[in-house]
């Protein structure tokens, strides 16, 4: 094994620790909000965290920009500093902004309040991401997803101490601000201290500004990305109620937390390297291959595990309360079994700028989930509700 594989396989183990490590954090986090936070409750959390979108589609685009664009990021650094901090103050003001309109748009308890602090995550979450995004550029995985793991672990033990302090569900919500702190602060040290990796010699169709339609395309993908995600918890809400939308919302989560690990640590392993093939004229579809034979092997043992456990397990965790939640996790996990395949088929169209074939795609994936859902909302099916991303994966 050369060395750039080796180096390759100690960022993908850190990676899939750190985020294991974190998924042990999250599965105690549940457990402990599952006896103190009501499904209707919890419904309104899901739903103002749905309606936070532009934060996860903005942090979406930026990630994936530096992660494809590891050239143009040094020779214009100041840049990519610049666009994740004017990117959160858009993303606060305009999230204050449309909190109390949303508030009326949806009947869920808490719901005003419970936006009004996510906003803050808005304010942090791209300047993090960026950060700890530059740092696996430079082959500091170690430095990233530990940077990650004591920002997840500071915000959920922050969280749950306001729960236990009254502040429910509020707690919930706080968790995400709190967590994007150590990322921020950390990982902006740590680039300042260190030195990028210089190329042996760069582009010679470098451009001298700021990769504008490459974050144009990152975005306008990322954005309908996570709306096509939220529809379903949106049709939920307006379908199933509050505490209908406690119950999905709970198995979603459940389900998205091992499919979450799994889809980030490929991803962040892959494009990368998929990035320095394409730029080095080695073997582009071997590496692509060896990933998607990682994530179909991945995805067919952890999430078919996750799948059969999950009726059991849940109620389990979170309380006897829960079954109904822990009757729906299998029907999620088709769709994110098949979501790993194509995130990483996504990672490498759009290394090899193909997005004009991406956006055909993601227009029928779209299509898709919009059919399901609105047949799903006339049937009140909240199971057919939960395969909305198996249609969309398949189509």
């Amino acid at each position: 094994m050369n060395p750039a594989s080796r180096q390759s396989v100690r960022g993908f183990s850190w990676e899939i620790g750190g985020m294991a490590a974190g998924l042990l954090l999250q599965l105690g986090y549940a457990a402990y909000t599952g006896r103190h936070v009501s499904p209707a409750d919890f419904g309104s959390y899901a739903v103002a965290l749905s309606l936070s979108f532009p934060v996860s589609a903005v942090t979406h685009g930026l990630a994936q920009l530096t992660l494809t664009s590891q050239r143009s990021v040094r020779i214009h650094p100041l840049s990519t500093v610049r666009l994740p901090l004017v990117s959160g103050l858009l993303l606060f003001a305009v999230s204050q902004a449309l909190a109390p309109f949303w508030a009326r748009l949806f009947d869920a308890p808490h719901l005003l309040e419970l936006l009004r602090c996510l906003a803050f995550h808005g304010l942090l979450s791209p300047f993090a991401v960026v950060c700890t995004t530059l740092l696996r550029t430079r082959r500091e995985n170690r430095a990233a997803a530990l940077l990650e793991l004591g920002g997840q672990a500071l915000g959920l033990v922050a969280g749950a101490a306001l729960l236990t302090a009254g502040w429910n569900p509020m707690g919930l919500a706080a968790m995400w601000p709190v967590a994007n702190v150590v990322p921020a602060v950390g990982g902006a040290l740590l680039l300042r201290s260190t030195a990028a990796p210089e190329d042996a010699e760069l582009p010679a169709n470098t451009r001298d500004s700021p990769p504008n339609r490459e974050l144009r395309d990152c975005l306008q993908y990322a954005i309908v990305h996570v709306l096509t995600v939220c529809l379903a918890i949106w049709a939920a809400s307006w379908a199933l109620g509050a505490v209908g939308t406690g119950h999905y919302s709970r198995a979603y989560y459940f389900a998205a937390m091992l499919a979450g690990v799994l889809n980030s640590a490929i991803v962040r392993i892959a494009v990368p390297d998929l990035t320095r093939a394409e730029e080095d004229g080695s073997s582009f579809d071997r590496v692509l291959l060896d990933m998607l034979c990682l994530a179909s092997a991945l995805g067919a043992l952890f999430l078919g595990m996750c799948g059969a456990l999950g009726p059991v397990v849940l109620p389990l965790l979170l309380g006897s309360s829960w079954e109904i939640s822990g009757s729906m996790v299998p029907w999620f996990m088709p769709g994110f079994a098949t979501l790993l395949l194509c995130m990483v088929g996504y990672g490498a169209d759009r290394v090899r700028n193909m997005m004009p074939w991406v956006f055909c795609v993601q227009r029928v994936v779209a299509a898709a989930v919009a059919l399901v859902v609105a047949v799903s909302v006339a049937l009140r099916s909240p199971q057919l509700l939960a395969l909305s991303t198996a249609f969309a994966t398949a189509a």
